[in-house]
């Protein structure tokens, strides 16, 4: 409601008759005067050259006002809000309410207290400058930057950098990082002289846009305006070059502040630790213990970590040792950083990196919340790693009694189990568990799964779990494919191969190696042709593994030309490689190219296995006879009795494997 003109007070409350103007006063002050005795103001007509803003800021308090302010104070917001509405409210209650607002985060509230100021008239020529910082950080407490952003730019003058300041901190906040950064370009081109805070925000801006160029230009702007000395200013500072990869600079920064508190230390050694620098953290920490400085929970979340990297147990120890002494390890419950940010969870993760699982368990049964899900993965993780899934599963069943409902990571933890598990049954259970708490249908838990069935084989449950999954990627192909071939349904992995092309799945080198001994052993030796012609257009060929794999899916099929041919086009050769050609001639009856293979061997800084290749080549005699006849530096059949023969049906089922 717009509050009345003075004109229309009652006679009794009217100003008295005009007074003079001030004695030795300049022309403006007498014209200034006149206008404003004129309308009745002559109070602020007396008071005029001191250079009043805001004529409605100075006058009388009404009792209105007053009783607003009581309530304000009073934490009384609906209250207050109701006297808002009433005539000849000041711009003070106006500032008093949004405040109020703006303490208790009540966002609707502050809407109808803007709505309010907005009928009242107080903002129609522009709004105040106390009134618009209010409002302005009323909205950016709340979390609307949009009214936010609205309210400062009707503001016709901002010369307060603290309106600035709020409105790039709650762009900083909300991620909106590109807005506070041209936020602080409109700043500067606006005359207004940024602050340590500004400095901070815009940084905090820059640093999540990760633009080190822009990062050095505001460095460079503030050791001009001689902000760099600021401790706060620093450890922005360090947290933008260490967010942006620049460790060099973050430490370049910390050496040359000349004062440091204990979030400068903080923010250098989580940088060094989260680009890897793992021991300069290490390092750093020794160094901030050393000169008596305070270890706070920030200061050990952020070496824990890198002491897990290093292995560097013994100095965990001392951190645990340190965090019992002072009951740092049970204030860290009260630490609003997440999960991830829990102090209990780092020091079980310390110790479960570097192998100390008996430690880990201690803090972890120590632990005065058992709600963490976080320290449950890492303790299940860390009996995975180590082979312990027996352990794990149990520790997955407390965890369900306790009603501690799983995420993924713990689902992860499952798949480990899984794999590794040698019991039937115990994977039928973590299957049912996967199914009740819905990970069932999840592509990596159904991928885990067929593994776990085709190598226990139930090679049946393997496919109705591939046939039931709403969608499949090329692991789970590989899988079943793999699985058949293994269980011997050569066949059914042609069939799935075949089905997997025709959907257009994209192949890789593990689904040729899966498929090409089930072409061997299957009806369908032809597709072996196709996946070498898919593998050469592809260049999938090149690579070791594949090549091999192709030699002896040729040799097995007797066809020594195209080994040769494939053996002889090959980049790089192994133990393998050159064995799988050997097979292929010795199948052939091609002994002497066998010799001759052994010669390359040689040639190329092959070492020939005596135990091995002699005692092999010793069972055929046309091969050791091949051997007798080839001049070689070191006979690989010295000491061996190369007379020694066996049947024809040994010298059937030689082959030279690893």
């Amino acid at each position: 409601m717009a509050t009345p003109p003075l004109t229309s007070v009652s006679s009794h409350l009217r100003a008295p008759p005009p007074w003079p103007p001030p004695k030795n006063s300049s022309p403006r002050t007498r014209v200034r005067c006149d206008v404003l005795a004129a309308s009745g103001h002559v109070l602020e007509a007396a008071s005029a050259p001191r250079g009043a803003k805001n004529s409605r800021s100075r006058a009388p308090r009404t009792d209105v006002d007053v009783q607003i302010e009581r309530l304000c104070r009073a934490g009384e917001l609906e209250e207050a809000l109701r006297l808002l509405g009433s005539d000849g409210v000041d711009a003070r209650s106006y500032g008093a309410v949004v405040q109020l607002c703006s303490d208790l985060r009540s966002l609707e509230a502050g809407k109808r207290a803007h709505f309010l100021v907005r009928a009242s008239g107080v903002g129609k020529d522009g709004m105040d400058s106390v009134l618009g910082r209010k409002l302005v950080l009323m909205y950016v407490k709340c979390g609307d930057l949009e009214n936010a952003r609205k309210v400062f730019d009707e503001m016709p003058q901002v010369s307060d950098v603290r309106v600035w300041t709020s409105l790039m901190s709650g762009y900083a906040k909300a991620g909106e990082f590109q807005d506070g950064v041209l936020l602080f370009r409109q700043m500067h081109c606006s005359g207004v002289r940024p602050d340590a805070h500004a400095i901070s925000c815009v940084l905090k801006c820059i640093a999540g846009l990760g633009s080190i160029a822009d990062g050095e230009v505001v460095h460079g702007y503030l050791e001009k305006l001689g902000l760099g000395v600021q401790c706060a200013v620093g450890n922005a500072l360090i947290a933008l070059y260490s967010r942006c990869g620049h460790v060099d600079g973050s430490l370049q920064v910390f050496d040359g502040m000349p004062h440091r508190d204990v979030i400068s230390w903080n923010s250098v050694i989580s940088g060094c630790f989260s680009n890897g620098w793992h021991g300069k953290s290490i390092e750093l920490f020794a160094k901030m213990w050393s000169e008596g400085l305070e270890i706070n929970p920030v200061t050990m979340l952020g070496v824990l970590p890198a002491c897990a990297e290093l292995g560097y147990n013994l100095v965990g120890r001392v951190l645990h040792g340190y965090s019992v002494k002072t009951g740092l390890l049970w204030e860290f419950e009260s630490l609003e950083n997440g999960i991830d940010e829990n102090l209990g969870s780092k020091l079980v993760f310390m110790y479960v990196k570097c192998g100390e699982l008996g430690y880990a368990r201690k803090v972890f049964d120590a632990m005065s919340s058992k709600s963490n899900l976080h320290a449950w993965n890492l303790m299940m993780g860390g009996y995975a790693k180590l082979g312990k899934f027996q352990e794990s599963l149990l520790l997955f069943e407390k965890m369900h009694d306790c009603g501690i409902t799983p995420d993924e990571h713990t689902i992860s933890c499952l798949l480990k189990c899984i794999t590794g598990l040698s019991g039937v049954m115990d994977g039928l259970v973590v299957h049912g568990y996967l199914v009740k708490y819905g990970f069932g249908a999840q592509c990596a838990v159904c991928n885990a799964l067929i593994s776990f069935y085709a190598k226990s084989n139930r090679i049946e449950d393997a496919l109705m779990v591939f046939d039931e999954m709403p969608q499949r990627d090329i692991i789970s192909w590989n899988s079943i494919i793999g699985g058949c071939a293994s269980n011997g349904l050569y066949d059914k992995a042609v069939e799935l191969f075949v089905r997997m092309w025709l959907e257009g799945q994209e192949l890789d080198s593990t689904t040729l190696l899966s498929v090409m001994p089930a072409c061997v052993q299957s009806h369908y030796s032809f597709i072996g042709g196709v996946v070498h012609g898919y593998s050469v257009r592809t260049g999938l060929i090149s690579e070791t593994s594949l090549g091999n794999a192709l030699l002896d899916m040729y040799s097995n099929c007797s066809d020594w030309r195209s080994t040769n041919k494939i053996f002889r086009n090959m980049e790089q050769k192994n133990v393998v490689s050159w064995t799988a050609m050997i097979t292929s001639y010795t199948r052939a009856g091609h002994f002497d190219k066998v010799a001759g293979l052994f010669q390359e061997m040689g040639l190329e800084g092959w070492k020939i296995q005596r135990k091995r290749d002699g005692v092999l080549i010793s069972r055929q005699a046309p091969l050791a006879a091949a051997f007798e006849a080839k001049s070689f530096g070191e006979n690989p059949l010295t000491g061996i009795d190369v007379h020694a023969r066996v049947n024809v049906a040994d010298a059937q089922l030689f082959t030279c494997s690893i």
